[in-house]
């Protein structure tokens, strides 16, 4: 029986919008992606279409969020350089290939995947945690290279302890394990990227020493969607829980009606 799309689109619209706008905080923007995700639903038609909806509205907002923080990055870069080329002396050859640079660079604005969306979910899951009185562990790979932390958690990091390390799995770097074996816990709250490197093998090793791990789906990500699909699904199979960062949070707060719960409803409504 197909479903009546009209009645659909009146009990879902408002909602998904409402969703949608959480995320991106804009609401024009919301409003088109909302309509983009009903435009997909007509033609594929789903069983279940406001689950459907909902799930296409998600992954709408995390390629917008991506699309905006890599945007930010390239266009800081730009300027950057741009400012450094005109207090230099003029050099024709050198201003050439900067511009054939910066050309290649604004092509693969629309192809790179930077995984900015994870400083969203990222944010909300360590925050919470600092926040509620949570253990945080976070790492830097081969920081000389890669870089740190992001700017948008480098103030929420100082709730925890930032540890540099060069093994992809965090449980095969001694300092990390040593310090995670030494919070008591058997239970762990995954974040971060790569989904199919470093959280991936992280989460294996962590289930195989008898620990039971949480992947956090809209704070986790890779540079490709089918990367980190094939993260969750083989994580979820191995027995991890796949949840988001609500999930999380409420879980950790327990109840209603405490000063925590109060300051997170202020920030998800």
């Amino acid at each position: 029986m197909s479903a009546d799309w009209t009645e659909v689109y009146r009990s879902t619209f408002p909602d998904l919008v409402r969703f949608l706008h959480r995320k991106v905080w804009d609401l024009e923007r919301a409003q088109d992606l909302a309509q983009e995700a009903f435009v997909r639903a007509l033609r594929h038609e789903p069983k279940k279409p406001r689950a459907w909806l909902f799930q296409v509205a998600s992954n709408l907002a995390r390629d917008e969020a991506r699309t905006a923080i890599r945007r930010k990055r390239h266009l800081t870069l730009l300027k950057s350089e741009t400012e450094d080329r005109q207090k230099s002396a003029p050099d024709p050859a050198r201003d050439l290939a900067e511009r054939e640079r910066m050309g290649q660079v604004r092509d693969a604005l629309d192809v790179y995947r930077l995984d900015g969306f994870i400083v969203l979910g990222g944010e909300g899951t360590i925050g919470e945690a600092a926040r509620l009185g949570v253990p945080i562990l976070l790492t830097e790979q081969s920081p000389k290279g890669l870089g740190h932390i992001v700017p948008e958690l480098q103030e929420l990091a100082k709730a925890g302890k930032v540890l540099e390390k060069m093994h992809f799995s965090c449980m095969n770097d001694e300092t990390f394990s040593a310090e995670f074996k030494a919070l008591g816990r058997r239970q762990a709250v995954i974040v971060g990227m790569e989904a199919h490197i470093c959280v991936l093998q992280t989460g294996v090793d962590l289930m195989e020493q008898g620990y039971e791990i949480f992947v956090v789906t809209d704070a986790t990500s890779s540079r490709t969607l089918d990367s980190e699909k094939a993260c969750l699904d083989r994580l979820g199979a191995a027995g991890a829980g796949i949840v988001t960062t609500e999930m999380v949070v409420f879980e950790w707060l327990g109840r209603a009606g405490t000063p925590e719960f109060k300051e997170l409803l202020e920030k998800i409504k």
